[in-house]
């Protein structure tokens, strides 16, 4: 990871500043729409949209972050030693009523400083890791990026001249190898995208299973949703 840094402000002072559960990538692999599924759960609660905590000063992933903070710092050395723990407790109000409270943030997976500081948090917490086909998934990010207009070529161009923006998170060997050294493995739930897509009570029910809830608590219609569905055409 390059230069040793102190992550001592990065260990959550409580168990309850943690989530329980967070399902941690692939971009553009089906994450949107299990986050949706597991937050009809009355036993679960998910903040709506990624948190990027744990990543949030990581370079290859946030190339445009910036911020200030309680400190009067600016940019990503302010966040990198301190982390805003009381904001992250605020975003997890969301599960004052439910049993488990979860997290979507689809940077974690394939950064190794995220990772690392999920790993030595005073709880043990569980990590879906969604993957698709990575031409597949590489393509869709693709277009997530021309929708976002920050495509500055077409697809081969892209691929050409700056290939690290639609293939390193496609590198899942790498990552999962990352996430098995620092997290026993009985903490980590991968599924696969094109079984997600045609069979989505199959892989819900092996959640559910995962997660120690009840899925019979699902309304009926969970399985039929379809969060941007269309990027599940290929687009």
């Amino acid at each position: 990871m390059g230069k040793q840094y102190d992550y001592g402000n990065w260990i959550a002072q409580s168990r309850h500043d943690i989530p329980d559960f967070m399902i941690i990538g692939a971009m553009k692999s089906g994450t949107t729409t299990l986050h949706e599924m597991l937050n009809r759960h009355p036993d679960i609660a998910i903040p709506r949209g990624e948190l990027f905590f744990f990543s949030q000063d990581d370079i290859a992933e946030h190339p445009n972050f910036a911020s200030r903070d309680s400190h009067g710092l600016t940019g990503r050395a302010s966040c990198e030693h301190y982390p805003d723990w009381a904001w992250y407790r605020e975003q997890q109000k969301v599960a004052t009523n439910a049993r488990l409270c979860g997290e979507d943030s689809t940077t974690y997976l394939c950064s190794k400083r995220a990772i690392t500081r999920i790993a030595m948090q005073p709880k043990p917490v569980k990590l879906i890791v969604m993957l698709r086909h990575p031409t597949q998934r590489a393509y869709s990010q693709y277009w997530h990026m021309v929708r976002a207009r920050r495509a500055l070529y077409s697809f081969d161009d892209t691929l050409r001249f700056m290939p690290q923006q639609l293939l390193s998170r496609s590198h899942y060997l790498s990552q999962l190898e990352w996430v098995y050294q620092h997290v026993p493995r009985a903490q980590v739930k991968v599924i696969q995208f094109e079984t997600f897509i045609h069979h989505p009570q199959q892989v819900l029910d092996d959640v559910s299973d995962f997660l120690e809830i009840d899925r019979a608590k699902f309304p009926e219609d969970t399985f039929t949703m379809h969060e941007n569905a269309i990027n599940y055409r290929g687009f």
